[in-house]
Protein backbone atom coordinates (compact mmCIF):
# COMPACT_ATOMS: atom_id res chain seq x y z
CA UNK A 1 0.00 0.00 0.00
CA UNK A 2 1.72 3.68 -1.10
CA UNK A 3 1.78 6.58 1.27
CA UNK A 4 -1.28 7.75 -0.62
CA UNK A 5 -3.01 5.21 0.00
CA UNK A 6 -2.72 5.05 3.18
CA UNK A 7 -4.03 8.69 3.45
CA UNK A 8 -6.52 8.04 2.37
CA UNK A 9 -7.70 5.11 4.29
CA UNK A 10 -6.77 7.45 7.32
CA UNK A 11 -8.91 10.05 6.37
CA UNK A 12 -11.90 7.87 5.24
CA UNK A 13 -11.31 6.14 8.95
CA UNK A 14 -11.34 9.54 10.69
CA UNK A 15 -14.58 10.69 8.29
CA UNK A 16 -16.28 8.18 9.57
CA UNK A 17 -16.01 8.65 13.11
CA UNK A 18 -12.68 7.43 14.53
CA UNK A 19 -9.75 9.40 15.92
CA UNK A 20 -6.44 7.62 15.92
CA UNK A 21 -4.15 8.29 19.03
CA UNK A 22 -1.24 6.42 17.31
CA UNK A 23 -0.38 5.11 13.56
CA UNK A 24 2.19 3.29 12.72
CA UNK A 25 3.08 2.71 9.11
CA UNK A 26 6.20 -0.04 8.37
CA UNK A 27 9.34 0.73 6.32
CA UNK A 28 7.51 -1.30 3.66
CA UNK A 29 4.57 0.68 3.62
CA UNK A 30 2.60 -2.46 3.57
CA UNK A 31 1.35 -3.08 7.21
CA UNK A 32 -0.35 -0.53 9.14
CA UNK A 33 -1.15 -0.82 12.88
CA UNK A 34 -3.95 1.27 14.79
CA UNK A 35 -4.87 2.33 17.99
CA UNK A 36 -7.97 3.61 18.07
CA UNK A 37 -9.96 5.69 20.45
CA UNK A 38 -13.77 7.02 20.06
CA UNK A 39 -14.10 10.37 18.98
CA UNK A 40 -17.10 10.53 21.50
CA UNK A 41 -15.11 9.38 24.46
CA UNK A 42 -12.65 12.56 23.76
CA UNK A 43 -15.85 15.21 23.26
CA UNK A 44 -16.13 17.61 26.36
CA UNK A 45 -20.21 18.25 26.28
CA UNK A 46 -21.35 21.75 27.73
CA UNK A 47 -24.69 23.33 27.90
CA UNK A 48 -26.04 26.73 28.26
CA UNK A 49 -26.84 27.32 31.76
CA UNK A 50 -30.86 27.37 32.45
CA UNK A 51 -32.40 28.79 35.84
CA UNK A 52 -34.98 26.59 37.18
CA UNK A 53 -37.89 28.11 35.83
CA UNK A 54 -39.95 25.99 32.76
CA UNK A 55 -41.52 28.70 30.41
CA UNK A 56 -43.60 27.56 28.18
CA UNK A 57 -46.63 29.41 25.93
CA UNK A 58 -50.07 28.07 24.22
CA UNK A 59 -53.04 29.16 22.95
CA UNK A 60 -56.19 29.74 25.62
CA UNK A 61 -58.83 27.74 23.01
CA UNK A 62 -58.19 24.84 20.84
CA UNK A 63 -59.84 27.63 18.06
CA UNK A 64 -57.27 28.70 15.28
CA UNK A 65 -56.39 32.68 15.29
CA UNK A 66 -58.51 34.89 12.51
CA UNK A 67 -57.65 38.34 11.82
CA UNK A 68 -59.27 40.97 13.58
CA UNK A 69 -60.79 38.43 15.99
CA UNK A 70 -59.27 38.46 20.19
CA UNK A 71 -57.18 35.55 20.71
CA UNK A 72 -55.56 34.94 23.70
CA UNK A 73 -52.13 33.40 25.01
CA UNK A 74 -51.39 31.43 28.24
CA UNK A 75 -47.50 31.67 29.84
CA UNK A 76 -47.40 28.72 31.50
CA UNK A 77 -44.35 28.92 34.31
CA UNK A 78 -43.56 26.32 36.63
CA UNK A 79 -40.55 24.89 38.52
CA UNK A 80 -38.90 22.72 40.86
CA UNK A 81 -37.65 25.05 43.26
CA UNK A 82 -39.46 28.17 45.02
CA UNK A 83 -38.73 31.67 42.61
CA UNK A 84 -39.50 34.80 43.25
CA UNK A 85 -40.22 38.05 41.78
CA UNK A 86 -39.63 36.57 37.98
CA UNK A 87 -40.18 39.77 35.54
CA UNK A 88 -42.20 39.05 32.58
CA UNK A 89 -41.54 40.94 29.46
CA UNK A 90 -44.01 40.58 26.48
CA UNK A 91 -42.94 41.56 22.42
CA UNK A 92 -45.35 42.29 20.26
CA UNK A 93 -45.09 42.50 16.62
CA UNK A 94 -46.99 45.85 14.63
CA UNK A 95 -49.77 43.78 13.40
CA UNK A 96 -50.93 42.73 17.28
CA UNK A 97 -52.81 44.70 19.79
CA UNK A 98 -52.96 44.37 22.99
CA UNK A 99 -56.58 43.71 23.97
CA UNK A 100 -56.06 42.55 27.62
CA UNK A 101 -53.54 41.84 29.96
CA UNK A 102 -50.14 43.74 30.59
CA UNK A 103 -46.66 43.46 28.26
CA UNK A 104 -44.41 43.86 31.47
CA UNK A 105 -45.44 42.43 35.28
CA UNK A 106 -44.12 40.31 38.41
CA UNK A 107 -44.68 37.53 39.19
CA UNK A 108 -43.83 37.32 43.09
CA UNK A 109 -43.68 33.74 43.50
CA UNK A 110 -43.77 30.50 42.01
CA UNK A 111 -44.06 27.26 43.96
CA UNK A 112 -42.41 24.11 43.91
CA UNK A 113 -44.54 22.18 41.36
CA UNK A 114 -47.43 24.80 40.88
CA UNK A 115 -48.12 25.82 37.33
CA UNK A 116 -48.94 29.74 37.68
CA UNK A 117 -50.84 31.28 34.41
CA UNK A 118 -50.56 34.44 33.01
CA UNK A 119 -52.64 35.58 29.86
CA UNK A 120 -52.55 38.13 27.10
CA UNK A 121 -55.49 38.94 24.79
CA UNK A 122 -54.28 40.00 21.34
CA UNK A 123 -56.04 41.30 18.20
CA UNK A 124 -53.88 40.35 14.56
CA UNK A 125 -54.47 42.22 11.44
CA UNK A 126 -53.30 39.95 9.14
CA UNK A 127 -53.03 36.97 8.14
CA UNK A 128 -49.41 36.07 8.11
CA UNK A 129 -47.75 34.18 10.74
CA UNK A 130 -46.66 36.51 13.55
CA UNK A 131 -44.43 35.71 16.83
CA UNK A 132 -44.91 37.03 20.17
CA UNK A 133 -41.96 36.75 22.52
CA UNK A 134 -42.18 36.20 26.79
CA UNK A 135 -39.20 37.32 28.28
CA UNK A 136 -39.06 35.70 31.84
CA UNK A 137 -35.65 37.50 34.04
CA UNK A 138 -34.91 36.13 37.33
CA UNK A 139 -32.06 36.59 40.13
CA UNK A 140 -31.85 32.68 41.12
CA UNK A 141 -28.76 31.86 43.70
CA UNK A 142 -27.30 35.42 42.90
CA UNK A 143 -27.17 35.17 39.33
CA UNK A 144 -29.44 37.23 36.33
CA UNK A 145 -31.02 34.50 34.37
CA UNK A 146 -33.31 34.78 31.15
CA UNK A 147 -35.93 32.43 29.70
CA UNK A 148 -37.65 33.21 26.15
CA UNK A 149 -40.69 31.14 24.99
CA UNK A 150 -41.89 32.02 21.63
CA UNK A 151 -45.66 31.39 20.15
CA UNK A 152 -46.74 31.51 16.35
CA UNK A 153 -50.08 32.87 15.72
CA UNK A 154 -50.37 30.53 12.62
CA UNK A 155 -47.91 28.08 12.31
CA UNK A 156 -48.09 26.76 16.24
CA UNK A 157 -50.13 23.80 15.97
CA UNK A 158 -48.28 22.35 12.91
CA UNK A 159 -45.39 23.00 14.68
CA UNK A 160 -46.37 21.41 17.96
CA UNK A 161 -47.58 18.45 15.67
CA UNK A 162 -44.22 18.08 13.68
CA UNK A 163 -41.79 18.72 17.20
CA UNK A 164 -44.27 15.45 18.32
CA UNK A 165 -43.87 13.20 15.59
CA UNK A 166 -39.85 14.43 15.20
CA UNK A 167 -39.53 13.32 18.92
CA UNK A 168 -41.40 10.28 18.12
CA UNK A 169 -39.34 9.35 15.19
CA UNK A 170 -36.14 9.95 17.07
CA UNK A 171 -37.27 7.95 20.17
CA UNK A 172 -37.55 4.70 17.61
CA UNK A 173 -33.97 5.53 16.05
CA UNK A 174 -32.42 5.71 19.07
CA UNK A 175 -34.21 2.46 20.37
CA UNK A 176 -33.10 0.56 16.91
CA UNK A 177 -29.63 1.85 17.20
CA UNK A 178 -29.39 0.53 20.81
CA UNK A 179 -30.80 -2.94 19.61
CA UNK A 180 -27.52 -3.29 16.94
CA UNK A 181 -25.77 -3.01 20.28
CA UNK A 182 -26.79 -5.32 22.30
Amino acid sequence: MSRTAALITICTLMLLGFAFSKVNVSHSGKNMNFQQESLASRLNITRKLHSNLNLSLRSASDDDYEVGRDFTVVAELSSDVKLQNVALSWSLPADLTLVSGELNSIVTQVQPGQTQLVEITVRGSSAENSKLFLRASLLENGMPFREIAQYNTVLQKQMDLDKAALAERTRENVESQLKIFK
